[in-house]
């Protein structure tokens, strides 16, 4: 099942993406097959895809370090400028679990559904162009930060490229601000927790070796 080319703007993403999981709900979907379903807005719907799955705790160390693959390779396509999805062949090969679909609709959708009640298309420029080239950038950092497996990395930052993914479906140049500003954010906040939290380690480890 695949839909067409162009889709309209005014159809709920919510919608999209609760088509493709019927559609695909019994075996579940490879890469290729989400390339090819969501066509023309492909950047927008997969970088929404992974960072969803991202989202969902899973019970394996260090899994979403390979689960942000395809968000390093589509946040640095759209820095680059390309409007068109490409992945290697291996990636386009590599089928998504059935459950891990299953649980991105039934955890994830009726957050989307709330996202797009406050998302318009208004800023659309800042979904074009340089600024589309931009926010690229500044996905590919969300992207690095993300796949670092380490607690508290992973959740805030894929929630900000939600924002970001529903801002280049709907035109939202509000919504990418606000995605690039959650993922920034959280990313310096949790440095600057993690580096005064070593100083405070190394003065107490100093302090028991004096």
């Amino acid at each position: 099942m695949s839909l067409p080319q162009a889709q309209e703007i005014a159809t709920p993403v919510s919608q999209i993406l609760r088509n493709f999981i019927d559609a695909h709900r019994e075996k579940g979907a490879s890469i290729g097959e989400m390339v090819h379903f969501f066509g023309d807005r492909g950047f927008g719907f997969l970088m929404m895809v992974f960072a969803l799955i991202c989202i969902i705790p899973l019970p394996i160390p260090g899994i979403h370090m390979f689960l942000s693959i395809p968000l390093f390779y589509l946040s640095l396509q759209q820095f680059v400028g390309r409007h068109e999805v490409w992945f290697p062949q291996k990636v386009l090969d590599y089928t998504i679990p059935q459950r891990a679909l299953v649980d991105v609709g039934l955890k994830t959708i009726p957050w989307i559904e709330k996202i797009e009640k406050l998302s318009k298309p208004r800023l659309s420029y800042l979904a074009e162009g340089w600024w589309f080239r931009f926010f690229g950038g500044v996905a590919f950092y969300i992207t690095a930060f993300l796949s670092i497996p380490l607690p508290l990395t992973n959740l805030v930052p894929a929630v900000g490229l939600v924002f970001m993914a529903i801002g280049i479906l709907v035109k939202d140049g509000l919504a990418i601000i606000i995605g690039s500003i959650i993922g920034v954010v959280w990313s310096v906040l949790w440095f600057i927790v993690g580096f005064t939290a070593l100083i405070l380690l190394l003065k107490q480890i100093v302090g028991l070796a004096s």
